[in-house]
C-alpha cells in the first residue's frame, strides 16, 4: 500500500472518529454519528485482509504470532492506560454498586468480551448509557475479536481457493448479511412468532453487541482489499465515487437516529461509502483535503481518541447529573482530543514502535505486562464485587441507607410501584371474570401506580382491578395512536384487550395515565381525515389525544367515568441514574445531605397538566388528578423526604411514594368509583 493511500485512510478515520465524538456530545445535527464506528468496522476489515493476504502472498506463510503481537502493541496499551484512569476516577465518583458494575466492565474489556458483557446487561430497566464510561468498549471487543478469527479462516481461504478467494469472501459476505437481515425479519413478524417486547429489545441488542451480526462490516472492507487490485476505476468516475461514498456516510451520520427502524441493515449504506471511498483514487483537488495533515494527524490519533472521550462525557454527566452546555461539550471535544494526541506521540507510539521511554522492545516484557495487567484487573475486579463496592468510601448516613435496602444495583427493579404485579387482574377474591370496578390504562407510568392501588382500593376496599399493562411495550395506548420505537400491533392487541373488559364490565371507571411529554414526542396519529402526523407536547397535540379519548370510550360502549392522571414528579437530570445510587456517591465534599432531596420541576413535562384541569370541567364524567401535589410545595418537588424515597428512578414513583400518592387521593378515587354516571 502506497504512502499516499496510507493518508487518504487517515482522513477517513478523522472523519469516523469526528462523527462518533459529535454524536456521543449529543450534537443533534449528527445524531447519527454513531455510523462512524460501523466505517471503522470496515477499514479493519481491508486493512488487515491486505496486510495478511500481501504477507502470505510474497511468503507463503503467515507469521501468527508477530500480527498478534503487532495488533496487541497496537491497541492494548493506550486502552490499559484508558482502563486505569477511568478505575481512579469511578473510586472516587461511582456509588458501590456502580463501582462494581464498572469494575466488572473494566475487566470484561481487557479480555476482549466486553461487548457480550454489555449485551446481557440489556433490558428495559437499564441505566442509561450515557452512565457507563466503559461501554464504548464494546466496539474495541468486536474489533479484538475479529482479529482473532479473521486471519485463520483468511489464511485458509487463500490456502485452499486461491484462485476463488475474492469469491469466497463475496459469499461469506452475503452470508453474514443474511443475520442481521434475518433477524429484522423476525422483528418484523414477532407478533405472529409470539414473541414480546423484550424479546425483541434482546434481539435488537444482538444486532448491536455481537460480532456475527457486524460480521458483513469487516467482510465488506476484506471484499474492498480483494477488489482493490482487480477494479479499474476510469479516471472519469474518481470523482463521482467519491462524492457519492462522501454523501453515504454524512448523510447517513445526519439522517440516522438510534430509534430508526431495522437500524443492523441500515448500517450496510455508511460501509458501502466507505468501501466505495477506498476502492476509488480521488481526483487532485480531493487528495489535498484527504491528505491534510490536521486530519492526518486526528486519524493517527483517532483509536486514541476514541478510547480516551467517551469516559471524559459519562463521568462527567455522572457527576453533574445533567445533559451538557454547549460550552461543555466544545471544552470536552477540545480537550479530549489534545489529551489524545498528547498520549498518542508520547505514549502509545514508543511502545507500538518499542522505542523511547515507554518502549517495552523486549515481547517477552511486553506479553508479561500485558498478562499482569488482565490478573491484576481480575483480582481488583473480584475483591470490590466480594467487598460490596468498597463501602469505606462511604459515610456513615450511607452505609445505613445500604442497610435498609439490600440490592442497590436492583433498586428500581425491585422497588418501582409496579413491581410484584402482572398483568390482568387484581382483587383479592381470586375468581374468573370478576366484576371489574376500575380499568387502568398506560404503559410503565400507569403500572407505577398499582402498589399504592393495591394497598387501599384493592386490600382495604375490596375493589377489583383490571390493568392492560405494566411497562412493556411503552407507547399510548389510545386508538390510531402510532408509537415511534414499538410493534404497533402488540399496542393495538392490548388496547383491544382492554375494549374488551370495558364492554364486558359498562359500570367500570376506566384510568388513564401515562408518560405524557415522552410518549407525545415518539408518536403520531391517524386523524378523521385520513392523515398521519406527528403528535406534539402543546395543546394540538393534547387536543388530539382527547380526540382519541372519545373513540376509544365509543368503541368500549359509550359514556363512563373517566379519572384522568397528569404527569407526576420527575427529576429535571437528563441521565437515568438508578435514584437511590445518587445518595450512595462518595461524599467528597462533607456536604451531602441525607434527609431529604427537592428539586425544582422542568416545566416542559407538565404542560398537559393545565391542559387536563381545564379540559375535564366541561366533563361531567371526566376527572383530573394531579400526581405532583403529594410530593410537592412552593416551587419544589421531594424525590426523598424523611428517609423515605418518592422516586425509583428519576421519573418513576417508588413503592413509597405510590402508597403516597394513592393514599393522599384515597376518598377521591372512591367516591369517583362508587359514583354515579352524571
Amino acid at each position: 500500500m502506497n504512502h499516499d493511500y496510507i493518508q487518504k485512510i487517515d482522513f477517513f478515520r478523522a472523519l469516523a472518529i469526528i462523527l462518533v465524538v459529535l454524536f456521543h456530545l449529543d450534537i443533534d445535527l449528527f445524531q447519527g454519528g454513531f455510523i462512524g464506528v460501523d466505517i471503522f468496522f470496515v477499514i479493519s476489515g481491508f486493512l488487515i485482509t491486505k496486510i495478511i493476504s500481501k504477507e502470505y502472498e510474497e511468503n507463503q506463510r503467515f507469521n501468527f504470532r508477530k500480527f498478534y503481537l503487532k495488533r496487541a502493541r497496537r491497541l492494548l496499551p493506550s486502552l490499559f492506560l484508558m482502563l486505569a484512569l477511568v478505575f481512579v476516577a469511578t473510586y472516587f465518583m461511582f456509588s458501590p454498586s456502580d463501582f462494581m458494575k464498572s469494575t466488572k466492565s473494566l475487566f470484561m474489556a481487557t479480555i476482549i468480551i466486553s461487548n457480550i458483557f454489555f449485551f446481557r446487561q440489556s433490558g428495559y430497566f437499564d441505566k442509561s448509557s450515557d452512565l457507563e464510561p466503559l461501554l464504548h468498549t464494546w466496539s474495541l471487543g468486536i474489533e479484538e475479536q475479529f482479529y482473532l478469527i479473521w486471519p485463520i479462516v483468511l489464511i485458509g481461504i487463500i490456502s485452499f481457493f486461491p484462485k476463488r478467494k475474492t469469491a469466497f469472501v463475496f459469499c461469506l459476505f452475503l452470508l453474514a448479511l443474511l443475520l442481521p437481515y434475518g433477524l429484522v425479519q423476525i422483528e418484523s413478524f414477532k407478533e405472529t412468532l409470539g414473541l414480546n417486547e423484550l424479546i425483541n429489545a434482546k434481539l435488537s441488542s444482538a444486532i448491536f453487541y455481537l460480532i456475527p451480526f457486524r460480521a458483513f462490516e469487516f467482510l465488506m472492507g476484506g471484499l474492498s482489499a480483494f477488489l482493490f487490485k482487480k477494479l479499474k476505476i476510469f479516471e472519469s468516475m474518481k470523482l463521482g465515487f467519491n462524492l457519492f461514498g462522501l454523501s453515504l456516510i454524512i448523510g447517513a451520520g445526519v439522517i440516522f437516529h438510534k430509534q430508526l427502524n431495522h437500524l443492523g441493515l441500515l448500517n450496510l449504506i455508511p460501509c458501502l461509502g466507505i468501501s466505495l471511498l477506498l476502492l476509488a483514487e480521488a481526483p487532485k483537488f480531493l487528495e489535498r483535503v484527504y491528505h491534510n495533515k490536521f486530519f492526518g494527524i486526528i486519524g493517527k490519533a483517532s483509536y486514541t481518541w476514541y478510547l480516551f472521550h467517551w469516559p471524559m462525557i459519562a463521568l462527567y454527566k455522572y457527576q453533574v447529573e445533567r445533559g451538557l452546555t454547549i460550552a461543555e461539550s466544545t471544552s470536552i471535544f477540545a480537550l479530549s482530543l489534545l489529551l489524545s494526541i498528547f498520549i498518542y506521540y508520547l505514549y502509545e507510539n514508543p511502545i507500538r514502535r518499542g522505542r523511547g521511554i515507554f518502549e517495552l522492545r523486549s515481547n517477552k516484557l511486553f506479553i508479561a505486562w500485558i498478562l499482569s495487567f488482565i490478573v491484576g484487573s481480575g483480582v481488583l475486579s473480584h475483591h470490590v464485587t466480594s467487598n460490596d463496592g468498597w463501602l469505606f468510601r462511604l459515610a456513615e448516613e450511607q452505609v445505613e441507607i445500604l442497610k435498609e435496602y439490600k440490592n442497590v444495583e436492583d433498586f428500581h427493579l425491585s422497588n418501582w410501584g409496579g413491581a410484584d404485579f402482572e398483568p390482568g387482574y387484581v382483587h383479592k377474591k381470586k375468581v374468573e371474570n370478576p366484576k371489574v370496578d376500575l380499568v387502568m390504562l398506560g404503559e410503565s407510568h400507569c403500572g407505577h401506580l398499582l402498589y399504592g392501588i393495591d394497598k387501599t382500593l384493592v386490600q382495604k376496599h375490596n375493589k377489583t382491578i383490571f390493568i392492560v399493562n405494566l411497562m412493556n411495550p411503552s407507547a399510548i395506548y389510545l386508538p390510531d395512536i402510532i408509537p415511534g420505537k414499538v410493534s404497533l400491533a402488540s399496542v393495538v392487541k392490548r388496547l383491544d384487550q382492554t375494549i374488551k373488559v370495558l364492554q364486558d364490565n359498562p359500570k367500570a371507571t376506566l384510568l388513564v395515565s401515562h408518560y405524557w411529554a415522552v410518549q407525545l414526542k415518539k408518536s403520531k396519529a391517524k386523524l378523521f381525515d385520513g392523515r398521519t402526523v406527528p403528535l406534539q407536547n402543546n395543546v394540538i397535540g393534547f387536543r388530539i389525544l382527547m380526540e382519541k379519548l372519545d373513540k376509544l370510550l365509543e368503541l368500549s360502549g359509550g359514556d363512563r367515568k373517566v379519572i384522568l392522571f397528569g404527569t407526576g414528579p420527575i427529576l429535571p437530570y437528563s441521565n437515568k441514574l438508578n435514584h437511590i445510587e445518587r445518595r450512595l456517591k462518595p461524599n467528597l465534599s462533607g456536604k451531602q445531605n441525607f434527609e431529604e432531596l427537592k428539586f425544582i420541576p422542568n416545566e416542559y413535562y407538565y404542560a398537559i397538566n393545565d391542559f387536563l384541569s381545564n379540559y375535564v370541567k366541561d366533563k361531567p364524567n371526566m376527572y383530573y388528578i394531579d400526581p405532583r401535589v403529594p410530593f410537592c410545595e412552593d416551587d419544589f418537588c421531594y424525590a426523598q423526604k424523611d428517609n423515605k424515597f418518592f422516586l425509583s428512578d428519576w421519573d418513576h414513583i417508588s413503592k413509597q411514594g405510590s402508597l403516597r400518592l394513592i393514599k393522599y387521593y384515597e376518598k377521591q378515587l372512591l367516591n369517583i368509583i362508587n359514583s354515579k354516571m352524571r
